[in-house]
């Protein structure tokens, strides 16, 4: 399931739920990215998994991130699906 965010405006407030809801993460990144009038801002990536579903947090940009929940198994038919050649 791909949920669209609204970028760093909010990605404390998600952050801060997912947390709260979740736990730590698994993994966490952090890059620094800059707008076009050379603003410097943190951008934050997040994995959790609990019992075999993977939640991930990417903070993407100013004004659009991702929050991406998927199973083990939608995992295994994707990368299949990748496999194949039609």
């Amino acid at each position: 399931m791909y949920i669209p965010t609204v970028g760093i405006r909010f990605q404390d407030v998600i952050v801060a739920a997912l947390k709260d809801k979740f736990g730590p993460p698994m993994s966490t990144e952090t890059a620094t990215k800059q707008n076009a009038f050379g603003a410097k801002f943190q951008v934050a990536t997040m994995n959790w998994k609990i019992s075999g579903v993977r939640i991930l947090f990417d903070g993407g940009d100013l004004d659009h991130g991702t929050l991406l929940l998927s199973t083990d198994k939608s995992q295994f038919l994707s990368r299949a699906a990748a496999r194949q050649k039609f």
